[in-house]
């Protein structure tokens, strides 16, 4: 089993929701352009990754504001859980900005 430890800067990427939407772009397009091991890997492409189902809508500002509905799957659903997790950072802390904020996580390949 693979373990990545990622950390991220959120305050290099950008102050605005771009960055953060292009940090956890790079994320998915890592874990599902490179997970043959696990016999799912999609073959779509960047753009497509972006702009996929209810919540994996990072490449278009009003529909990235605008996320609901059923997951279509388990990339759909790691991207709902995202904007939870989001949502939630601002619910606990209401002086903490999400996208400004420093966070370092532990990637484990095998709970993803």
């Amino acid at each position: 089993m693979k373990s990545f430890i990622l950390l991220l800067n959120l305050a290099r990427a950008n102050s605005e929701p771009e960055g953060l939407r292009e940090l956890v772009s790079k994320l998915i397009t890592f874990k599902y352009s490179n997970d043959v091991e696990n016999g799912t890997r999609y073959t779509l492409t960047l753009r497509e990754l972006l702009s996929y189902g209810c919540y994996c809508q990072f490449d278009d500002e009003i529909n990235y504001r605008h996320r609901h509905g059923i997951p279509l799957d388990e990339l759909d659903q790691h991207c709902q859980n995202f904007k939870r997790c989001s949502s939630c950072v601002t619910i606990d802390d209401k002086s903490c900005e999400y996208t400004t904020a420093n966070f370092a996580y532990i990637y484990d390949e095998a709970s993803f």
